[in-house]
């Protein structure tokens, strides 16, 4: 349970670090509205693409927090328990939307940035699409789990 506890609050400093990340990148590009413009010129989205990051790591973060409910329903309740299992699944399936959702994104920039780049970010996005994957995965070994749990206390 220790190791719990600590990848909780771990991935609950990630989550308010991307949190305030996001906010203030936002802020930034209201401010900024003319550089964005400049700099968003040669993509499909346009003017737009800057308020796509948001929308994306908003994703992220309700993954990430998904995560930290199930990592607190197994400390709480125990390592197989419903609850868990149900948070896990939706954030298996956040995740994965923000690596397929930024993979789409990156054909905003085919006429802008060289094609090394848009490799390379696609890679990451295959990755964490198939984290996303192996979450969502993981969610049913705890939903097998749990049956097995609540089998074994009927026997007893």
């Amino acid at each position: 349970m220790k190791k719990i506890k600590i990848l909780y609050w771990i991935l609950l400093a990630i989550t308010i670090l991307i949190s305030i990340s996001i906010v203030t990148d936002f802020f930034y590009s209201i401010n900024m509205k003319s550089t964005f413009e400049v700099a968003n010129q040669n993509t499909i989205l346009g003017y737009y693409t800057q308020f796509i990051y948001p929308v994306l790591f908003t994703v992220l973060i309700l993954g990430l927090v998904y995560i930290l409910f199930a990592l607190k329903a197994i400390i709480v309740f125990g390592g197989f328990n419903s609850r868990s299992t149900m948070n896990f699944k939706y954030a298996g399936t956040a995740i994965g939307l923000y690596g397929f959702g930024y993979l789409l994104f990156q054909l905003n920039f085919i006429y802008s940035i060289d094609a090394s780049k848009i490799f390379t970010n696609s890679v990451s996005s295959i990755f964490i699409t198939i984290i996303g994957y192996g979450i969502y995965s993981f969610s049913e070994i705890l939903k097998t789990g749990e049956l097995l749990k609540q089998e074994n206390d009927l026997t007893v």
